[in-house]
C-alpha cells in the first residue's frame, strides 16, 4: 500500500531539519510505514535511522538534499526550492511487517 506524504514531512526525517510545523504528520508517516498506530516518541528514536534509510532506498536522490543555514537562506525559502524540484508530495510505501511483528521475531530468536 502507498500513501502520499508532504515533502516537508519527508525532508524533516531525511535531513533532521524541522521543515514541518505539525509533528502529527511526522508520526502519521512513521505509523503508516511501520503499520503501527501506537508508535510514540520513544519508538521514533529507536527507528529513526532505519526509517531514514528506508526513505533513501525509495528516493536515493534525497540523499543529496541538504540544508545549509549558514548561506543565509531561510528554511521556508529552501523548502520552496525543494518543492519546485520534487513536488509537494511523494508516495511512501508501507512495509510488509509491523514493529510488533519484528519484535515477536526477535523474541522468538532470543528464546
Amino acid at each position: 500500500m502507498k500513501k502520499d506524504f508532504e515533502l516537508e514531512v519527508i525532508l524533516t526525517i531525511t535531513t533532521g531539519i524541522n521543515c514541518s510545523d505539525d509533528y502529527n504528520k511526522i508520526y502519521d508517516l512513521v505509523r503508516f510505514v511501520y503499520n503501527d498506530p501506537y508508535i510514540n516518541a520513544v519508538y521514533f528514536k529507536l527507528i529513526y535511522k532505519s526509517l531514514k534509510e528506508y526513505i533513501f532506498n525509495l528516493y536515493p536522490y534525497l540523499m543529496e538534499v541538504n540544508y545549509c543555514g549558514n548561506l543565509g537562506i531561510k528554511v521556508s525559502e529552501w523548502l520552496t526550492e525543494q518543492k519546485k524540484k520534487f513536488g509537494n508530495f511523494l508516495p511512501i510505501s508501507q512495509l510488509c511487517y509491523s514493529l510488533n511483528d519484528s519484535n515477536d521475531m526477535i523474541r522468538k530468536r532470543t528464546k
